[in-house]
């Protein structure tokens, strides 16, 4: 299985988030999700997204850190 990561940066931060899913629900997620920024394509993509909250859309597409 091919392992994807996300890469969030900053001058004083850095965060690998290893991801299992590109979507969920239709709703795409790269790093930009998990600064805070996810795309809705339409109005029923805001309309999922508002009831399912990004949180949720997150958790779903992060994969679990093995021990």
């Amino acid at each position: 299985m091919r392992v994807v990561y996300n890469l969030l940066t900053t001058r004083n931060y850095m965060q690998i988030i290893p991801r299992a899913y590109e979507d969920y629900r239709g709703i795409p997620v790269n790093a930009l999700g998990f600064a805070g920024s996810l795309l809705a394509r339409n109005e029923a993509d805001m309309k999922l997204l508002q009831q399912l909250g990004p949180l949720r859309v997150l958790a779903q597409v992060a994969r679990e850190i093995e021990d």
